[in-house]
């Protein structure tokens, strides 16, 4: 498996600072990460991160009304580092379905948990991966009913 690195490890904010200067007539937020099914590209998820400081607020409405809109998961994710800068812990709170409060997860628990996101979709709704390449095979949809699954 190929590891996908950040060209520049730098983030361009130009785009940014120019349209926040029309914020009184115009709204733009930008998704974090849209986690996605690498046979069919659907997405499984939207995800708002930032670095845990401790923080009990981070804005994601958004992000929620397009994942509902869409039928898909919606997280926060805040993730912890040591002083080496590797992620050590996250903190999740699923926004869509919502109603949970942030959960605790090693790195490791963590990948678990994208795991799962992925084996859902691949086992109720990837037509790539469950109909062999067939498009008009489904294997149902996404069932987000059944968030404590992935907790």
């Amino acid at each position: 498996m190929q590891m996908r690195w950040e060209k520049t490890e730098q983030r361009d904010l130009t785009y940014s600072r120019w349209h926040r200067q029309f914020t009184g007539e115009y709204r733009f937020i930008d998704i974090d990460h849209v986690e996605y099914c690498p046979y069919c590209n659907e997405p499984l998820a939207l995800i708002e991160t930032a670095r845990d400081v401790g923080q009990t607020y981070k804005c994601a409405e958004i992000t929620t009304l397009i994942a509902k809109k869409i039928g898909v998961f919606s997280l926060i994710v805040l993730y912890k580092v040591n002083e080496s800068g590797e992620i050590i812990n996250f903190r999740v709170k699923y926004t869509n379905p919502n109603g949970y409060d942030y959960l605790n997860y090693s790195p490791m628990d963590y990948l678990k948990l994208l795991k799962k996101l992925h084996d859902l979709h691949n086992k109720n709704k990837c037509k790539k991966y469950c109909g062999g390449g067939d498009p008009f095979v489904s294997c149902g949809t996404n069932d987000l009913s059944n968030v404590e699954d992935f907790m």
